[in-house]
């Protein structure tokens, strides 16, 4: 059995195993800051919307939920945060939407809530 050939790489010497943990390591942090930014920027989506939401420019809020719910489509929080912008804007039919696709990520929690807020009298 032959002993590994060591390569050098920057003056220090690296068996073929090391060459591959390092690698992977390398890999692994580029991917670890992709997902991270990816993060980032959806939660700086997210503050953009509520302002929005909070300044009474419902249709910004509205697209940029949806910009938000195109990055993470499997998260059941974005689809409640745009059900209630369309109760702010009466819109029934995106409500019911939003509504079946809660349902069907098994949030009954948040179907129930919306549909509360949805039924609540507006004061002032």
């Amino acid at each position: 059995m032959q002993a590994e050939k060591p390569t050098i790489i920057d003056g220090s010497i690296l068996t073929s195993k090391r060459k591959v943990i390092l690698i992977g390591f390398i890999v692994l942090l580029l991917l670890t800051g992709f997902f991270v930014r990816g993060k980032i920027y959806v939660v700086y989506l997210s503050i953009k919307a509520s302002a929005a939401t909070n300044g009474g420019n419902l249709k910004q809020a509205e697209k940029l939920y949806k910009k938000i719910i195109s990055l993470e489509p499997n998260v059941a929080e974005h689809h409640w945060e745009l059900g209630t912008v369309y109760i702010s804007m009466n819109n029934e039919i995106e409500l019911s939407r939003q509504i079946v696709k809660l349902k069907k990520m098994g949030r009954s929690d948040l179907v129930t809530t919306l549909r509360k807020i949805s039924r609540a009298p507006v004061s002032f």
